[in-house]
């Protein structure tokens, strides 16, 4: 691969800059040059016709960076993908990810895949999910923004008539009371690398703010397993797996992220994620 070619914004924010720099600093320590795609200034009419000797990896994760990567990917780039067809179809929220993993029987948290201000239906929905606390979380949200934790019926319908009519970009998940927040990185059928957040007090997001607590940590064959199983099963050959695992020892898929800010595990861990994405695509 001589070529990579990086769908990124004019104005990137801090997580996508440092990305970047990871990524180019790997580009360069193995000839490959880079090329920015800037998602502002892009051009549908244009063609490029990438060969076997690019790569192509979408740095921002906005739905128009979204639709720009599946314009351009063509048979010969090298993605992250398993197949370069079927990354055309993919879902770019994580509704369509957890209904994919919930008809593979994989260990999701159970989840209402729409709000409503319904009141006959909430009180089924409570019951579904197992009381309260509830979680209701805002489709396309990250680093714990747009999670709500409701505590009784009468906030719930209260927050569910305000979010219905801004729109149903809401789901509403059961409440894991978790003892570890692991985040796993996959690449190709493996965890290369993983971290577990620590819980911040005062919050029952351990992914909030800019000063987040992380160790390294090895999870185990089990929860690295689903962490792989959760990766392929969506068509991908790399991503971040967010996994709560309770004080019972039972894991469940919070969510799936491609592409993924992988920088943190990187920092944490020692391991070079940036470099082993660059080999995996070059061996493609």
């Amino acid at each position: 691969m001589k070529n990579l070619y990086l769908i990124i914004s004019k104005t990137p924010s801090k997580t996508a800059l440092i990305t970047f720099n990871l990524i180019t600093k790997s580009a360069e320590e193995r000839n490959i040059k880079i090329h920015k795609i800037f998602v502002e200034d892009f051009d549908f009419s244009q063609e490029i016709k990438f060969t076997k000797e690019d790569g192509l990896y979408r740095i921002s994760t906005g739905n128009k960076s979204a639709l720009i990567e599946k314009y351009l990917i063509n048979s010969e780039v090298k993605v992250l993908y398993q197949n370069n067809k079927f990354c055309l179809g993919k879902l770019t929220h994580n509704i369509g990810s957890s209904l994919i993993h919930q008809k593979l029987d994989l260990p999701i948290i159970k989840t209402i895949f729409e709000i409503t201000n319904n009141r006959e239906l909430l009180k089924k929905y409570v019951r579904y999910l197992d009381g309260f606390p509830i979680i209701i979380k805002a489709i396309g949200g990250s680093h714990g923004i747009g999670i709500m934790k409701i505590d009784s019926f009468e906030s719930l319908a209260s927050v569910c008539d305000y979010l219905v009519n801004k729109g149903n970009n809401f789901i509403m998940r059961k409440y894991i009371d978790y003892i570890k927040h692991a985040r796993l990185i996959v690449l190709g059928d493996r965890v290369i690398s993983s971290i577990e957040y620590k819980r911040v007090n005062g919050d029952f997001r351990s992914n909030v703010g800019d000063k987040i607590d992380v160790v390294e940590e090895n999870f185990g064959e089990l929860v690295n397993k689903t962490a792989v199983d959760s990766v392929n099963a969506l068509g991908y050959e790399f991503g971040g797996v967010d996994i709560l695992i309770d004080q019972n020892n039972n894991h469940y898929i919070a969510e799936v992220n491609f592409p993924c800010y992988f920088a943190r595990t990187q920092n944490a861990t020692g391991f070079d994620i940036s470099g082993a994405m660059l080999d995996y695509l070059i061996q493609k």
